[in-house]
Parts: structure tokens; sequence; C-alpha cells
């Protein structure tokens, strides 16, 4: 059985892997979201479970980063993961299953989860719909 390596340096495999099958554009984006946002938080880290996965993500969502930018940098997550698991390097913990939060109503900041149906609490006040009159 071979020794799971840390994030970090499955990453570092993940990208000279990576090279040379992307643009350089994007290869520079996928550098730059290991370098701001997972490399800080899973750098050192040797698996990765689901629920660290989660909550990163509602972190990342909460502290004002658009669920674009969220959604990309899971893609890097799970593919450094996936990589890493596939060639027996990196331990995935019941896989990375990140339910992505979804907004309810227009500019409201609360998100439903698909599974349990509940509202964050961090939704102080869901707008309600305004409805035309004929």
């Amino acid at each position: 059985m071979q020794k799971h390596l840390p994030f970090r340096e499955v990453a570092d495999l993940w990208k000279e892997n990576k090279r040379s099958m992307v643009k350089h554009s994007t290869f520079c984006a996928y550098i730059l979201i290991l370098k701001t946002h997972l490399l800080p938080k899973f750098g050192d880290a040797t698996f990765i479970t689901e629920a660290e996965a989660q909550q990163f993500a509602l972190d990342k969502l909460n502290a004002g980063l658009s669920r674009k930018s969220v959604h990309d940098i899971l893609a890097v997550l799970k593919a450094v993961a996936k990589y890493g698991a596939k060639h027996g390097i990196f331990e995935l913990r019941h896989g990375i299953s990140i339910i992505r939060p979804k907004p309810r109503l227009g500019n409201c900041r609360c998100f439903r989860c698909p599974i349990t149906e509940n509202y964050s609490e961090s939704c102080h006040q869901i707008p309600q719909r305004k409805t035309s009159v004929l």
C-alpha cells in the first residue's frame, strides 16, 4: 500500500499532469485557485472528508465569494482529490459529494439544502415576490 501524500504534494503532481492538457490561461486559473484558496486550508491534509469540503464551501460563500467562484474552487478540489485517490496517494473519505447552495428567491442570500429542505440561518428576511394586480 502506497503512503498517502499531503494535499499540497498531490496538487503539484496533478498540476504537472494537467499542464499539457489545458490552455495556459486555464492552467494559470488552477494555480491561482490552489494558492489562494485550497492550499492554505487543505495543504497539509492527507485526507479530506465530505463534511470538511462542505463547510469550506459554505465558509467561502459566507465570506462573499460568488457561487460561480465557489463552484470553480470546488471543481479544482475534487479534481485534485480524485487524481490522488486514483493513484493511491490521497484518501477520499466517502468521496466528495458537495451540495452546491442555490439561492431561493431573487437576490436573497439564503440557501436551501436539497436533501434536508432546510434553509440556512444566514437569511434574516426572505423577500416576498411582488404580484401585479391586473
